[in-house]
């Protein structure tokens, strides 16, 4: 079964109206399995008059008394949730009630068992040998305790129950609960961290190529550093170009490296 929700809280309802509900499903349950003993137990108590009970033998009448009275057990135990609830009527103890009913109804499911098998036991000795009666009676009980008991004892095993749903419950909204806290404390030391931590002293590779590529300074071949500039005027240029003028001569042509 996959993982059921707890039931209070996944139901929204009050403990009260859960007990409500707890009963109500009880009795619908028991309700079903009395119709079943009421028309065993009517059976069993007819048998012994009937012309063909004499072939059962001696230990066939022993096997009808076991079968007898556990079906009398049977009834009384799944009734009894009916009776005491209507001698608790009003008395607010309706979970003390649920419990009770819950164990009646176990204990009247086992001796329905034990009576079902006894009784197919003691129908088929009237009429085949003992060790088919046997084999018989003994499939009977294998099969009610796989359906009524074991099978739902191992799926139970797997399931976890409503206290411990509702205790991981609590934990996971704790949790919850604490976590915006422990972020809130966190932050200063995170701030502490940030503010103490070490300081770059030289620039990542793609800055320091950036710095360079504007630095105005450039590193001729001598490895002097010299401002970037016009190109330097040659000194024959710049006689040709002081005597270009009123009182200059004529002006000499650049000489050209």
């Amino acid at each position: 079964m996959a993982t059921p929700a707890s039931g209070s809280s996944a139901r929204d309802e009050t403990p009260r109206a859960r007990y409500d509900r707890e009963l109500l499903e009880m009795l619908q349950e028991l309700r079903v399995i009395v119709a079943g003993v009421q028309f065993l137990f009517a059976f069993l108590l007819t048998l012994p008059f009937s012309s063909g009970f004499k072939r059962v033998g001696h230990v066939g009448h022993w096997v009808y008394y076991l079968s007898l009275i556990t079906a009398a057990c049977a009834s009384i135990c799944l009734m009894a949730p009916a009776a005491q609830h209507r001698m608790l009527f009003r008395s607010g103890r309706k979970d003390l009630l649920i419990t009770r009913s819950n164990r009646y109804g176990i204990v009247g499911t086992l001796a329905l068992t034990v009576s079902m098998s006894s009784a197919v036991a003691v129908a088929a000795k009237g009429f085949f040998s003992s060790t088919l009666t046997a084999v018989t009676a003994s499939a009977i009980v294998a099969v009610a305790a796989w359906a009524w008991f074991v099978q739902p004892m191992l799926t139970r095993r797997r399931i976890p129950s409503r206290a411990e749903e509702e205790h991981h419950d609590a934990e996971r909204r704790g949790s919850k609960a604490t976590d915006p806290v422990r972020a809130d404390a966190s932050a200063p030391e995170r701030r502490n961290a940030e503010a103490t931590g070490p300081v770059q002293t030289e620039p990542p590779a793609p800055e320091r190529q950036g710095s360079e590529a504007a630095d105005p300074v450039q590193t001729d071949a001598s490895g002097t550093g010299r401002e970037a500039g016009p190109h330097p005027v040659d000194p024959q240029d710049a006689e040709c170009r002081e005597g270009d003028g009123p009182s200059g001569g004529p002006a000499r042509p650049p000489v050209i490296d």
